[in-house]
């Protein structure tokens, strides 16, 4: 959920019917920034709930709250502004809910904190305010964070997991501890492994995202599988399992591009790039969300939205982005804190269907009331709330989205290196 997702080209698909396309004023990613400060280009970005960070030519700068030391700081220290982390090779960053971690060049990850749940994967429950080495047992290629946990896709092509297990997001194939939900937590990391079944097959983990209670993955033959909480058959599974503690197969299709697990639903891309999703349609009745766009309160399973062609795909709780080949993006749902980056259309707080918001957008990654993205020109910008600092350095939330001033890294505060 909330993962930064790069603008690729691929081929094209057909959709489901939908209401009109509405344009309401995108702006172009190239609007001028806060006066005299010269932004840094970015390569990565990721927004969560309550702070967002970001990769500059491998030096990480996070921003917004820092009540569990998520920023990389010591825990008396705040920051509404992006602060460098040490370190000058990082390849990735992602955000949970009160934490962070970023992947090196060299496959090595590192977490930094809120550490209740294991979510620094330690083999304890202790916070850190500065990185720390996960043990995992081979280099990562891929991270993915959830609210409360995480999963890295290794180099020999095995998928490990951990932190927050109460809903079996975390794949062991457990059972519900059911008294204290801490039972199910992996402190450290543990392999995901698939169930012996036929429909298993032998094709190795491609590509997995992490959402709030559960967690989905591509295998290479193109097939998808989900575990965690089905409660709103965010799984795509319409049985009445309320949870699924270990990988369970999504439908028989084998065509399936990329995934993206947001709170109580799931949407994903196919190879014709058309859009899917399933699951809760979170907010529709109250007026305070609509990540589908279409007005369902839910769907069982994985149901074709759009044609498409798109190019990349973010989703959170309340609303949901997506980027075309002309680094257009658009988005709908929760604009109450003006999170899509446009004026509420008639004081509804509510954007459907979906909307063209931005131009010239290379990435783009929701938080729970926020949107960030980064540029074709390589800057970042953020819309919505900042009651935390979320947009990097405002005094109040933005309704359009403004640029994120990163300092150079040469003149960044830094937090204390772990000895």
């Amino acid at each position: 959920m909330s993962r930064a997702r790069l603008l690729v080209a691929a081929s094209l698909g057909a959709c489901v019917e939908q209401g009109p396309v509405l344009s309401l004023d995108p702006i172009d990613a190239g609007a001028a920034g806060p006066v005299g400060v010269e932004p840094q280009l970015v390569d990565r970005i990721s927004a969560n709930d309550v702070h967002t960070c970001a990769l500059s030519a491998g030096t990480a700068f996070c921003w917004g709250d820092n009540s569990y030391g998520e920023l990389g700081l010591p825990l008396d220290v705040t920051s509404s502004g992006p602060v460098a982390l040490p370190g000058s090779d990082w390849e990735n960053i992602v955000t949970g809910v009160t934490f962070s971690c970023a992947l090196e060049q060299t496959g090595v990850v590192q977490c930094w904190g809120d550490n209740r749940r294991g979510q620094l994967g330690q083999g304890h429950r202790d916070p850190s305010d500065h990185p720390v080495v996960v043990p995992l047992p081979a280099a990562a290629t891929q991270l993915t964070s959830g609210f409360k946990h995480s999963c890295a896709l290794l180099e020999n092509s095995e998928l490990w997991c951990w932190g927050d297990g109460n809903e079996g997001q975390i794949g062991r194939g457990d059972f519900y501890a059911g008294a204290d939900a801490r039972e199910t937590d992996a402190i450290s990391p543990e392999l995901v492994a698939l169930p012996v079944t036929a429909e298993a097959g032998s094709a190795p983990w491609s590509f997995v995202d992490a959402g709030e209670g559960h967690t989905c993955a591509l295998r290479a033959d193109g097939s998808l599988w989900c575990w965690g909480r089905n409660s709103q058959r965010q799984l795509g599974r319409p049985s009445g399992e309320g949870q699924v503690r270990q990988p369970v197969r999504v439908g028989s299709d084998r065509d399936w591009q990329s995934i993206d697990a947001g709170e109580n639903y799931t949407c994903a891309l196919k190879a014709d790039r058309s859009l899917w999703c399933w699951g809760f349609n979170m907010g529709l009745l109250s007026m305070s969300g609509n990540p589908f766009g279409v007005d369902v309160p839910q769907l069982d399973i994985p149901t074709r939205l759009d044609d498409g062609p798109w190019a990349a795909l973010s989703t959170n709780m309340f609303h949901s982005c997506l980027l075309d080949d002309a680094a257009q993006l658009w988005c709908w749902g929760r604009n109450h804190e003006g999170a899509l980056g446009v004026e509420n259309p008639e004081g509804t707080g509510l954007v459907q269907p979906r909307t063209l918001v931005a131009t010239g957008v290379a990435l783009v990654s929701t938080g729970t009331y926020t949107t960030c993205t980064v540029g074709l020109d390589g800057v970042a910008r953020c819309a919505g709330k900042n009651d935390r600092g979320q947009l990097g350095g405002y005094d109040a939330g933005r309704s359009r989205f403004v640029d994120v001033a990163l300092p150079a890294p040469a003149m960044a505060p830094s937090p204390p290196v772990a000895e």
